[in-house]
């Protein structure tokens, strides 16, 4: 890459950063303006806020501090993306407070989290944060129901629910299942648990006892309470790596949502989950992007945390690339074990992603029946790890 193209990238990297805000101040609006003098990559743009979730924020913001600036392809392009944005956010904010009728009607108590409920406590507006599906949760012993209900509602499964029949069922490392209605245009994700046992907040005790209200559409909505909310929202950014935006944003969104916040009790709070390190990371990213000072209790001094500088720098790096590498499952496992705090955690993420590698190595797929044709299917199963080897081995030739 040339200087001038590393040079275009950093001007237009600046230009989504700045725009995916809800709060604009004058010196803001002014570098908007002074950016966009410049020749800019509109695709490299258009793409990477898509890419990041973050559209209708920089497209709302571009359109409403600049619009005489913006090239007209630009221009249409964001209005009919956010334009489409809008009608989904909208669509699924009504199937939420339909669902959440139909469960409580069944005396099944439910409390919504992210997608529109999270639009309406830190953007103040379902139209400022995209989302694509719905999450609930419920509590373990209504789950069943639950999702026997929304079957009978014409909801069906994604994902297996066989080992709700177990009678143990709720210590297993699941946290949810996915289920779609029967036009496909609604995905909600049915949880009896905030996050899986591998990468998790533990038992929130009290959760169900400190829920807080939020007012969609005339309806007062049980959910997360904002300290754990916060927790919760840093937790889901690390256990996906950063991977969008608009996780950033969520939490820069949530923050600026309250005037005063007890830094001290969520200290405490994460660190009695486990999670210091992970909501450390959360808010270094924000302080990175949003130039937010980190909070006392999770500030340290310069230098002190190199470990979760350079994963922010990576996290970013990986966030604005045109061409990003995601990580693989090495990466990753690293990449989490070093966010863990606790001996038990640490153990119990390694023995995740021992399981997960050994059922990757030992279910055959396409490639193993390309390989042995003729062979049935539990001689490629044995057949399969050297099929595995020989194929590294020949890639590397």
């Amino acid at each position: 890459m040339s200087v001038t193209d590393r040079t275009t990238q950093r001007l237009e990297r600046r230009l989504v950063v700045l725009c995916a805000r809800t709060s604009m101040t004058d010196e803001l609006r002014a570098e908007i303006r002074s950016i966009l003098q410049n020749e800019l990559d509109w695709d490299y743009v258009v793409g990477i806020s898509s890419r990041n979730a973050v559209t209708p924020l920089v497209g709302l913001n571009l359109l409403e501090i600049a619009e005489s600036q913006l090239p007209k392809i630009a221009k249409e392009q964001f209005e009919e993306l956010v334009s489409a944005i809008q009608s989904r956010n909208l669509l699924l904010t009504a199937e939420m407070l339909r669902l959440v009728k139909l469960l409580e009607e069944n005396e099944i108590e439910v409390l919504p989290f992210k997608g529109p409920v999270l639009a309406f406590q830190a953007y103040s507006n379902p139209c400022l944060r995209q989302y694509t599906d719905l999450d609930v949760l419920v509590h373990p012993s209504s789950f069943n129901a639950a999702v026997e209900l929304l079957q009978e509602n014409g909801f069906r499964s994604l994902t297996s629910v066989s080992w709700l029949e177990k009678y143990d069922w709720y210590v297993s490392p699941k946290k949810d299942v996915y289920l779609v209605n029967e036009d496909r245009s609604v995905t909600l994700e049915l949880h009896w648990k905030l996050s899986g046992s591998h990468f998790g907040m533990g038992r929130m005790k009290g959760l169900w006892d400190q829920l807080e209200t939020v007012e969609i559409a005339g309806r007062k909505l049980k959910t997360l309470p904002f300290y754990d909310n916060l927790v919760y929202l840093c937790l889901h950014g690390s256990r996906h790596s950063w991977e969008r935006l608009q996780w950033i944003c969520d939490v820069n969104e949530l923050i600026r949502s309250r005037t005063a916040i007890d830094w001290y009790s969520i200290h405490d709070e994460a660190k009695h989950l486990g999670c210091e390190k992970v909501v450390k990371l959360g808010l270094l990213l924000v302080s990175r992007s949003f130039g937010v000072r980190v909070p006392a209790p999770f500030a340290s001094s310069p230098g002190a945390d190199g470990v979760l500088e350079r994963m922010a720098e990576e996290i970013e790096s990986r966030l604005f690339s045109r061409n990003p590498d995601w990580a693989d499952m090495e990466e990753r496992y690293h990449y989490h074990l070093g966010l863990k705090e606790r001996g038990t955690d640490r153990w119990r993420l390694r023995y995740n992603y021992i399981s997960r590698a050994a059922k990757i190595l030992l279910t055959p797929n396409e490639k193993d029946a390309a390989w042995f044709p003729n062979l049935p299917q539990p001689f490629r199963l044995f057949l399969r790890p050297i099929r595995i080897v020989l194929s590294r081995i020949r890639s590397d030739e």
